[in-house]
C-alpha cells in the first residue's frame, strides 16, 4: 500500500470514529470563538444538526450563568495538556443541562495554535446523584 492509500485510509478511520463515537466531541477555532466543527453525539445531545452549529458563535452554547467559568477555561486551555472545567451549555430549545469539558488545544508544525478541541459529557445524571446524596448527609 502505498503512502497516499495509506493517508487515505487513516483519514477514513478517523473521520469514521469523530463521526460516530457516542461522546460529543466540539472543535472550535484558535481563539474559542467559532465552532469549526462537531460530531453528531455533539449536536444531538443540543438539538442541533451538525450544519447548524458550524459557524456559530461558541458562546451561544453557554448559559450565561456559566460565562465565567468558560472564560477561565479558556484561559487555562492555552497551558500544555488542555484543562478540565464543569459549565453549562443550552439546548436549541433554551433549556439547559450541566456539562463536563475536557479540552485541549491543537497547535500547527509552527507551534502556533490552531484550534482548540473539546470533549463535552453531559453530566446531568451524574449531578442528580450528587444532589440527592447532598440532600441526606
Amino acid at each position: 500500500m502505498g503512502d497516499d492509500a495509506a493517508t487515505h485510509q487513516l483519514a477514513d478511520i478517523w473521520h469514521d470514529v469523530f463521526s460516530n463515537v457516542r461522546w460529543g466531541i466540539a472543535v472550535a477555532s484558535a481563539d474559542g470563538a467559532t465552532i469549526v466543527t462537531v460530531n453528531k453525539a455533539f449536536a444531538a445531545a443540543r438539538g442541533y444538526t451538525i450544519d447548524e452549529l458550524v459557524g456559530m458563535p461558541a458562546l451561544k452554547l453557554f448559559a450565561p450563568s456559566a460565562l465565567a467559568a468558560l472564560h477561565e477555561g479558556l484561559r487555562t486551555g492555552n497551558e500544555p495538556g488542555g484543562n478540565h472545567f464543569r459549565s453549562v451549555h443550552v439546548r436549541k430549545d433554551g433549556s439547559t443541562f450541566p456539562v463536563e469539558i475536557l479540552s485541549s488545544f491543537i497547535c500547527g508544525p509552527d507551534g502556533a495554535l490552531r484550534y482548540r478541541v473539546g470533549h463535552v459529557h453531559d453530566i446531568s445524571a451524574q449531578r442528580d446523584t450528587e444532589d440527592l446524596l447532598a440532600a441526606i448527609v
